[in-house]
């Protein structure tokens, strides 16, 4: 268990029990809020994608083109932010 801590990084309030043993060899990857921020944009982002298409498909052109378009920004968002995890995760 120790090596998949160590190859995933996971949050620390879920894997307690086997990172207080590791000691200092444990890095987290990011923080509870982060990891929250991270999957509530990318639920927002399918979200807005499918009813987005439902909207077009459904004869509401207007809403179905906002929904596609916060889902688009969103989805630039959230590669923009894998993007600069894995530069800061090289250096």
């Amino acid at each position: 268990m120790e090596r998949f801590v160590e190859r995933a990084r996971p949050i620390k309030q879920l894997w307690w029990p086997i990172i207080k043993n590791m000691g200092d060899r444990y890095q987290e990857a990011e923080t509870l809020g982060r990891t929250l921020v991270s999957w509530f944009a990318a639920a927002a982002c399918m979200v807005t994608m499918i009813f987005g298409i439902g909207k077009l498909l459904l004869g509401a052109p207007l809403w179905g083109a906002i929904n596609l378009a916060v889902s688009i920004a969103l989805l630039f968002w959230i590669i923009a932010r894998i993007n600069a995890d894995f530069v800061k995760n090289k250096e």
